[in-house]
Parts: C-alpha cells; sequence; structure tokens
C-alpha cells in the first residue's frame, strides 16, 4: 500500500528594489576583485609561456613580487570598501 500525501506551498511574491548606490558599490566590488584576479593570473602564466622572452614578460618576471602584493592590496581595499559602505539597507 502507497499512500502519499500532497502539500501545496502558495508562492510568496516580495518586491525587491535596487537603488543606484547598491549599483555602484557593485560595481566597485566586482571591478576590484576582477583587477586582483587578472594581477595573479598574470603572475602566474606569464612565466610559463613563451611570452616571458619578450619586453613585457620580462618586466612581469621582475616584478612578480610587486604585482602579487599589489594584488594583495587591491583585494584588501576591495572588502574594506564593502565593509564601509555596507548593504546599503
Amino acid at each position: 500500500m502507497n499512500s502519499t500525501s500532497v502539500v501545496n506551498v502558495a508562492g510568496v511574491t516580495a518586491t525587491v528594489g535596487t537603488n543606484q548606490v547598491d549599483a555602484v558599490q557593485r560595481a566597485f566590488v566586482i571591478s576590484g576583485i576582477g583587477l586582483a584576479a587578472l594581477m595573479f593570473l598574470l603572475v602566474v602564466s606569464v612565466p610559463a609561456t613563451a611570452m616571458r622572452f619578450t619586453a613585457a614578460g620580462r618586466v612581469v618576471m621582475d616584478h612578480q613580487t610587486d604585482l602579487v602584493l599589489s594584488g594583495i592590496g587591491l583585494l584588501l581595499l576591495t572588502a574594506l570598501l564593502f565593509a564601509v559602505t555596507g548593504t546599503g539597507s
């Protein structure tokens, strides 16, 4: 004997809005994280490619530590911006 019960759940509508401050905050946070990730990717990928023999590749190879520290600083600055501005609500 197989007995099943059916539960009907009514959908709850929610009014969600966004304002310009939240949009600007989102843009800065996404840009900061993306730029830091690009710096980390540059430091990791250039030594593994033939690009390291070009002039730009040699500059990246010479300044790997500087780029990593800049990426970490950018992540910290982005986190500080996010913490200071709050959630906007």
